[in-house]
C-alpha cells in the first residue's frame, strides 16, 4: 500500500502488510527536470508502476519489484520508461494514471488527450480508444481507472461525471455500459 507520494522530494513512502513503513528516494540526473508523479500502484507482480507529468516527459515508469526490497538506502533502480509528451497515438498529455490486464498490456489514462492509451508488455505502443476512436463511449477528460474482473476496464470521467466500463476481453475494446 502506498502511503504517501511525494514528488518534489522525490520520496515515496510505502508499507507491504506486515511490514514496517519503508521510503525511498529516486535520485534522477542532475539535468533532468522536476519529478511530477501522479497515478501510482504496485502491479501484480509487485512492481511499481507510476505515471509522471514532468513537463516535456508526459510518461509511464515501471520499478521492479525486486529493486523495492533488500537495503533500500542504497536505491538506484532500474527504471523502465514509455511515452513522450504530444497529441500523436503514441505521446502523452497528463497521463493520469496506468493499470495492466492480465496480459501484461498497459492501459494508461491520458488525461488532456481524452483517451485510453494502449501500451503492449514490451512497452510498444499498441492502439487507443476514446475521444475520436472507432470504439462507442467517448471520453472527455480520463482520470482514474481500474482493472475489474473478467476483462473490464473502469474508467472515471471527470467531465463526463460518469465512470465508463469497457469490455477489453476481445481484439477490440468495446463499451460495456455507463
Amino acid at each position: 500500500v502506498i502511503t504517501h507520494f511525494e514528488g518534489i522530494n522525490n520520496i515515496i513512502t510505502y508499507q507491504v502488510p506486515g511490514e514496517e513503513e519503508q521510503s525511498v528516494k529516486v535520485e534522477l540526473p542532475a539535468d533532468e527536470p522536476q519529478w511530477n508523479p501522479l497515478g501510482i500502484r504496485f502491479d501484480p507482480s509487485g512492481n511499481l508502476v507510476y505515471t509522471d507529468t514532468t513537463e516535456d516527459l508526459h510518461s509511464v515508469h515501471v520499478i521492479p519489484a525486486a529493486s523495492l526490497s533488500g537495503d533500500l538506502s542504497q536505491y538506484n533502480p532500474q527504471v523502465a520508461s514509455f511515452g513522450s509528451q504530444g497529441k500523436a497515438k503514441d505521446q502523452f498529455d497528463f497521463p493520469q494514471t496506468a493499470v495492466m490486464d492480465g496480459d501484461g498490456n498497459f492501459y494508461v489514462s491520458d488525461g488532456n488527450n481524452s483517451r485510453v492509451d494502449v501500451w503492449t508488455p514490451d512497452m510498444q505502443y499498441k492502439t487507443f480508444f476514446g475521444f475520436g476512436s472507432s470504439v462507442n463511449g467517448a471520453l472527455n477528460l480520463p482520470r482514474g481507472s481500474w482493472m475489474g474482473r473478467g476483462g473490464c476496464l473502469h474508467v472515471a470521467d471527470a467531465v463526463g461525471s460518469l465512470v465508463r466500463v469497457y469490455d477489453i476481453s476481445g481484439d477490440e475494446p468495446a463499451l460495456a455500459f455507463e
